[in-house]
This record gives structure tokens, sequence and C-alpha cells, in this order.
């Protein structure tokens, strides 16, 4: 049964965009969402996120390229905590 709206914190979006352990449970939390709320920080917490993973060497350039554009069409679509 799907939620009808949940707000998705910046760890669950980092866990869902960029694969790590927690990957397919953040995956299988965002599939149990009909509509996502983020917060209107939630486009520079995530660009935070890649740019330390980037940091770590987790994430190469290109990744993390790949990865900051991937926010952006849901943070556009998506409903925000100050919207409602």
């Amino acid at each position: 049964m799907l939620d009808e709206s949940a707000y998705i914190d910046t760890g669950i979006l980092g866990a869902y965009y960029c694969p790590e352990p927690l990957s397919p449970i953040a995956e299988n939390a965002l599939r149990q969402v009909n509509a996502p709320v983020i917060s209107v920080l939630s486009e520079v917490e995530f660009c935070s996120l890649i740019a330390r993973k980037r940091r770590l060497r987790e994430l190469s350039e290109r990744q993390a390229r790949e990865q900051s554009r991937c926010l952006r069409p849901m943070s556009a679509k998506a409903f925000t905590a100050e919207s409602r």
C-alpha cells in the first residue's frame, strides 16, 4: 500500500542515488511513497553529500556530476514542506 505523502530525508535520497549498503532499503522506502515531500534545503544538502563523497573518493568526478543532476528533476516536481 502506498503512503499518500511522506517527508524524504536527504540521507534516504543519498542512499537511493549513490550506491551504498542501504540503497536497496532506501529504494524500497521510496517506492512506498506516492507523493514525496522534500525540504527546500534538500538540493543543497544533497550537493554537500555528493561533495563529501567526492572528497572521500567514494565517487569519481564523472559520478559526482551525474549524481548532482539526479535530484534536480525530483526537487522541481516534489512538494516541499513549505508549500503545503
